[in-house]
């Protein structure tokens, strides 16, 4: 069992340091589901689940899921975005599998400095944090939920050697042995890259989480 707490603004820690009744639940890389009543399970459109239906029309930013980056809080780290540390939480569920469609599929775009997709064409993730590429090789399956969580320290190591891991499913992958410089966020986008309207996901994006710490668990970080 993962072990997490935020306590003020110290950040997460473990819960046995803490105090099991302090702060945020604790974070389970086993899980691999979000929630029964998710869209994808609803027996017909809006049955069950508010959705979002129909096509993004290709050019136009204002249809897209997007979030301005906040207020500066001190030189690249903004209100909604620590490009330094932190970690990002989403379960994505693909439309397609990855042999079924050419291209990349945005999860979640800060600018070209700091996002994270799949590409199809390659059979892999690709992590950018700053000026690096942790690359995770993965084949997915139209329909199924994957639990995927970004990691990152651009100041310290995760595991000794690397500042970053991406975990799928309670796999983890850590990278990034040169230290990444991080750049500021332009915007966070979910699901696409908003200024041009490309790369669409394609999936259900659901319970999408920034922390700005790398989460940390009862083994490490991984």
């Amino acid at each position: 069992m993962s072990e997490f707490a935020g306590m003020g603004g110290a950040g997460l820690v473990p819960l046995s340091r803490v105090g099991a009744i302090l702060g945020s639940p604790p974070l389970d890389f086993d899980y691999d589901t979000f929630t029964a009543g998710m869209a994808k399970r609803a027996t017909s459109v809006f049955a069950a689940a508010p959705i979002v239906q129909g096509d993004s029309a290709d050019g136009i930013p204002s249809d897209t899921i997007a979030a301005g980056r906040g207020s500066q809080v001190h030189n690249d780290f903004y209100a909604r975005f620590d490009p330094s540390q932190g970690s990002v939480v989403v379960w994505w569920t693909p439309e397609f599998s990855t042999a079924d469609r050419t291209g990349n599929a945005y999860i979640f775009y800060t600018g070209s400095y700091g996002y994270v997709r799949y590409e199809h064409d390659n059979n892999r993730f690709n992590f950018v944090v700053g000026t690096q590429s942790h690359l995770v090789t993965q084949a997915i399956v139209a329909g199924t939920t994957y639990c995927i969580v970004a990691r990152w320290d651009t100041k310290g190591t995760l595991d000794g050697t690397n500042h970053a891991c991406l975990s799928v499913n309670n796999s983890h992958t850590f990278g990034m042995s040169t230290r990444p410089d991080p750049y500021a966020p332009d915007y966070l986008d979910i699901g696409t890259v908003a200024v041009i309207q490309a790369s669409g996901s394609n999936a259900i994006i659901e319970g999408l989480t920034v922390y700005r710490r790398p989460l940390y668990d009862s083994n490490g970080y991984g």
